[in-house]
């Protein structure tokens, strides 16, 4: 196809159009977020970090966690407050609860080279038509380990000695707090640990 000066016109194309799209947006997290490349203390290519972990609540009940999350290039908004930056999906098992998967969406705050030190805030959800047992994470990376404690938030589904309630449920002591140091691994090495907490639900 000629234009009126009859010189040939290109056309991107749909392809074209997917690989300027896919390069301009690699291209913008080396600038703008080169931490989602090296998160946890190792190269993470694929933007992508998975660890477990044991979660100890302060009045004495123990849970499992696990976390599979990943960097995810926030939306453009009109607003001070940092938009989301990670999604992923969660599970979190414990003595009188198997396994409870969740969705998850959360913040790195104020990071660019590295995560390491950052205030990171993570929000658990549960399942369309599951029990609900939301609760949120607040922490930050320290080299390998991820720490983060559940700023009283586990408590308002769970009751003391860990058996969900479901969030809204009754009281809870609001004193209640549980933490989380977890470390690099995958879902086959949380198993394991599930299957330890879960000998109490015998």
């Amino acid at each position: 196809m000629a234009n009126e000066q009859g010189k040939p016109t290109a056309k991107l194309g749909c392809l074209g159009t997917i690989v300027v799209t896919v390069v301009v947006g690699i291209l913008s997290i080396f600038v703008f977020s080169p931490w989602a490349l090296h998160m946890g203390g190792r190269l993470t290519p694929a933007m992508r970090w998975h660890g477990y972990g044991k979660m100890h609540s302060s009045y004495g009940a123990d849970y499992g966690l696990y976390l599979d999350i990943y960097y995810s290039q926030p939306g453009r908004q009109r607003s001070s407050v940092q938009p989301s930056n990670l999604n992923g999906s969660a599970m979190l098992c414990g003595p009188k609860l198997a396994a409870h998967k969740y969705t998850l969406s959360g913040t790195v705050y104020s990071a660019w080279l590295s995560a390491d030190g950052k205030r990171t805030v993570l929000h658990l959800y549960s399942p369309k038509n599951a029990q609900k047992l939301d609760f949120s994470l607040e922490g930050a990376w320290d080299g390998q380990q991820l720490n983060l404690d559940d700023r009283g938030s586990l408590a308002a589904g769970f009751n003391t000695n860990g058996s969900p309630r479901g969030v809204g449920v009754g009281m809870y002591g609001p004193k209640e707090k549980a933490d989380v140091t977890l470390d690099y691994g995958s879902q086959s090495d949380f198993e394991p640990l599930c299957r330890n907490l879960g000998a109490s639900r015998r």
